[in-house]
């Protein structure tokens, strides 16, 4: 069985409440499949999707490690589209400080992280956190004989608070705590995810991709590109 993690770019509301394929953002209703239901298409093989709007890398991580550890024996693929780094999971919300309506407030943000020097050392703590939670789950899938695509769908790095200017980029912070893993590449698209690297998101691709200007989420030609990559991926590795 395929099973896919992931945001609001791989949730499928549709699938549970209308056995239909339904996107609804910025009041207007879009009918299409989204990747993890193409992709179990290409792959011959049932589904189960677990992405849920609005989750940041952490969240997606704690979920996908529950499940693999609990039904590994069902799984045959996992497949992960990333969302942005600065989305965090804390006491059971998010906290995004692009769109704070909704989330947890820059005064709770900041007293989670107090004891970090901000944003330096904060951002470095969240580059490491990210980075750590890599390598595990492809130990983790490794251990398992699972195997493991994963991709990212929005800019990894592309926000930082305005209020908080680092002394130095967090590219090169990225670059920096990148050099101090052992990440196996082969298994991952666009790999570092950042274009300064060499790397590649949907981001970066997706024109003529998304619902419109203002909302980048993948539109009906988005969610195919996304599973073809996917499944590219898992001939290149057969």
């Amino acid at each position: 069985m395929l099973y896919t993690f992931g945001c609001s770019y791989t949730e499928d509301e549709g699938e549970a409440h209308l056995k239909d394929n339904l996107v609804y953002h910025l009041g207007k209703t879009y009918y299409f499949p989204k990747w993890p239901k193409l992709l179990s298409q290409h792959l011959s093989m049932e589904y189960k999707n677990f992405g849920v709007g609005g989750s940041g890398n952490d969240q997606i991580f704690y979920h996908a490690v529950n499940e693999i550890v609990h039904n590994h024996n069902d799984i045959d693929t996992v497949a992960i589209l990333w969302s942005a780094m600065w989305r965090f999971w804390v006491y059971g919300k998010n906290f995004n400080p692009k769109n704070p309506n909704g989330y947890l407030d820059y005064g709770v943000y900041t007293h989670l992280l107090k004891e970090f020097e901000y944003p330096n050392q904060a951002t470095k703590f969240q580059i490491n956190c990210f980075l750590k939670n890599i390598t595990t789950l492809q130990k983790l899938c490794d251990d398992y004989n699972i195997k493991l695509l994963q991709w990212c769908g929005t800019g990894l790095l592309e926000y930082t608070p305005p209020q908080h200017k680092p002394n130095y980029s967090i590219m090169e912070q990225f670059e920096e705590e990148l050099q101090k893993y052992d990440i196996d590449e082969t298994n991952i698209i666009g790999w570092p995810f950042t274009r300064d690297l060499g790397g590649m998101t949907f981001w970066d691709i997706n024109k003529g991709m998304t619902i419109s200007e203002e909302d980048s989420h993948p539109n009906a030609k988005g969610h195919e590109l996304i599973a073809r990559y996917f499944y590219e991926n898992t001939i290149s590795e057969s």
